[in-house]
């Protein structure tokens, strides 16, 4: 574990040298700009515009229009997809409809409803990310409403799928508690715990 951790932190410190990670704005993309090293933001500056003046469908055309800019531009390989709160939801989506097909991180994910999923139903959400063969990880934080509202229908969904709990984490705090810089990067951490695949690939191309 202590390896793992060293790894991971390496791989943040020396960012393009190893998995490359990229955050969908919306939900808390925005508020991590002050930690420049390590990953990188997809913008979407008039999202928040368009929910609030138009609808949440509206907001999510937007965003899905975007990463399919992006995204072909992304190695899935080398990169690992990141959104929290509601912009779990963009990333889900991209997911349901074959935009986005790489590993992913979900932080504290509030899910407002899609194509092939309904609002705040994680048994959807866990369907999707299994049958589309998806690497993932979910964080939650601590306080009563992320247990209520988000940790414990996560598990519910995990178990009635047959799927590890390893795959679903916790970090004290409350709905914002991944803006902690050392929180952001110990989530990362457990992905790599998770998945040391990725951690013994990239020491195998170190040693070619």
């Amino acid at each position: 574990m202590y390896v793992l951790l060293c790894m991971a932190f390496a791989c943040l410190a020396s960012f393009g040298d190893c998995l490359q990670l990229y955050i969908i704005e919306p939900g808390f993309g925005s508020n991590l700009n002050g930690m420049k090293e390590g990953f990188q933001i997809i913008p979407m500056p008039n999202f928040d515009t368009l929910v609030r003046e138009t609808s949440e469908e509206v907001g999510l055309r937007y965003a899905l229009r975007i990463l399919t800019e992006e995204i072909p531009q992304l190695d899935r390989y080398e990169t690992i997809l990141i959104a929290g709160s509601r912009g779990s939801n963009i990333l889900l989506e991209s997911i349901s409809n074959n935009i986005w097909i790489g590993p992913c991180i979900f932080v504290s994910p509030i899910l407002n409803g899609g194509t092939n999923f309904g609002e705040d139903n994680y048994d959807d959400m866990i369907r999707i990310l299994v049958n589309k063969g998806i690497d993932f990880l979910i964080s939650t934080g601590t306080t009563t409403d992320e247990q209520l509202l988000i940790h414990e229908p996560v598990t519910e969904a995990l178990v009635s799928n047959n799927i590890s709990l390893l795959y679903l984490q916790q970090l004290n705090g409350d709905h914002d508690w991944v803006y902690e810089t050392d929180n952001f990067l110990k989530v990362i951490n457990m992905f790599y715990h998770a998945y040391p695949e990725y951690i013994q690939r990239e020491e195998e191309e170190v040693d070619l």
